[in-house]
């Protein structure tokens, strides 16, 4: 008899702490269902992120749009030069352009020089960085004494070449070879600088130095050279109303820079007046 109720004290035992652990199981799975879900906030590095990614997402879009405005601007030029503007852009850097020239292109008030710079500027804002150099000599004076900077790096050089300069100074033919040298040089710094020509003024009625620049313009087709040939927007130079656009030393007044500056800006920045 008692081991029969020592039996069934421990049988009541195993019962009571078989209910217990039931009791405390099914209380478990209520509060699990009842328990609010933990909301998990996000880091605030990931919040950063996020929002990098969207400031960037918007960044490209204003790309977009800067950069169709560019190209409109590319539309006159030729295809070489095109494409150092386009190569520039698409790297990220600043195009570096040297107006090289005579003193003729600061004449005049404002000057083409100062047309040109200031065009480019509304153009193109920090995008273009512009330097000049201008010279009171001949291209023999320029070439032996070293006057000219190679060393800015330039991307694309505007050159009106001394022709008039040079009449009556320096003959066609070595004119021409200082133009190879001076071009060779630039094309050391920078393989693929593209370099545009303009030529000097018209003068009234002139005889030997309308040759000279009908020579120079046949020598850079030969070579394949971009030209912005601006004579078009002058008077004939043998009617006396091409006076009206120089000044008694036959250099560009106002008017003659203005008539010079708008074939540049044309070709450059696209627009036509």
């Amino acid at each position: 008899m008692r081991n029969k109720g020592l039996f069934i004290l421990i049988f009541s035992l195993v019962c009571g702490l078989l209910v217990v652990f039931s009791y405390l199981a099914w209380k478990e799975q209520i509060d699990s269902v009842a328990r609010p879900v933990e909301r998990v906030e996000a880091s605030s590095e990931e919040t950063e992120q996020a929002e990098e990614v969207e400031e960037s997402n918007e960044g490209s879009e204003n790309s977009t749009v800067l950069d169709e405005s560019f190209t409109s601007a590319l539309v006159n030029m030729d295809d070489s030069v095109r494409a150092v503007f386009e190569a520039r852009q698409s790297a990220g850097d600043t195009i570096q352009l040297l107006v090289l020239a005579s003193d003729l292109v600061d004449m005049g008030s404002p000057s083409m020089s100062d047309l040109f710079i200031d065009q480019m500027t509304t153009t193109y804002g920090d995008t273009v960085e512009i330097t000049k150099q201008t010279f009171n000599e001949n291209s023999i004076t320029i070439t032996e004494k070293d006057l000219i900077d190679y060393s800015g790096g330039f991307d694309v050089v505007l050159f009106e070449p001394f022709t008039l300069k040079n009449n009556g100074e320096v003959d066609i033919d070595t004119e021409h070879a200082h133009i190879t040298t001076i071009v060779e040089e630039f094309k050391n710094q920078v393989e693929d600088v593209a370099i545009v020509f303009t030529p000097s003024n018209p003068i009234y009625n002139a005889s030997y130095y309308p040759v000279q620049v009908d020579a120079l313009l046949t020598f850079l087709n030969e070579q394949g050279y971009p030209i912005i040939d601006h004579w078009q927007n002058w008077p004939d130079p043998k009617d006396e109303a091409i006076k009206e656009f120089l000044d008694e030393n036959s250099r560009p007044n106002s008017q003659g820079a203005a008539a010079w500056a708008q074939a540049v800006n044309t070709y450059f920045t696209g627009i036509t007046n």
